[in-house]
C-alpha cells in the first residue's frame, strides 16, 4: 500500500508519477466490504460494543443513492508493481 499511496500523493501534487500526466487514478481495494461490517469493526477498534455502547441506524436508500460503486477499472491500465489503475489522456 505504501507504493500506491506515494504514487497517489505525487499525482495529487501535480507531479508526473510514472510519466503519466493528466490521468485519473483508481486504487484497486480488493473485494467489496459491507458498510455494516465496516461500521461494526470501527466501533470495536475504538473500544466500544456495537448496538450496546453505540447504535447503528439503518436509514434506507435515499433517492439517487448508489447501492454499488462502479470504479471503471476495466478501462484503465494497471501501473506495474502497484494496485493502481490509471486512465485518461487518450493513450488508453
Amino acid at each position: 500500500v505504501d507504493v500506491e499511496v506515494g504514487v497517489l500523493r505525487k499525482a495529487r501534487r501535480g507531479q508526473k508519477p510514472h510519466h503519466e500526466s493528466g490521468r485519473i487514478y483508481t486504487l484497486d481495494m480488493g473485494q467489496p466490504k459491507s458498510i455494516l461490517a465496516l461500521a461494526e469493526e470501527m466501533i470495536r477498534e475504538a473500544g466500544w460494543r456495537p448496538y450496546k455502547d453505540i447504535g447503528i441506524v439503518f436509514t434506507g436508500v435515499r433517492p439517487g443513492e448508489k447501492i454499488e460503486e462502479e470504479l471503471g477499472l476495466e478501462y484503465g491500465k494497471r501501473i506495474e508493481g502497484t494496485k493502481i489503475f490509471a486512465c485518461g489522456n487518450g493513450d488508453d
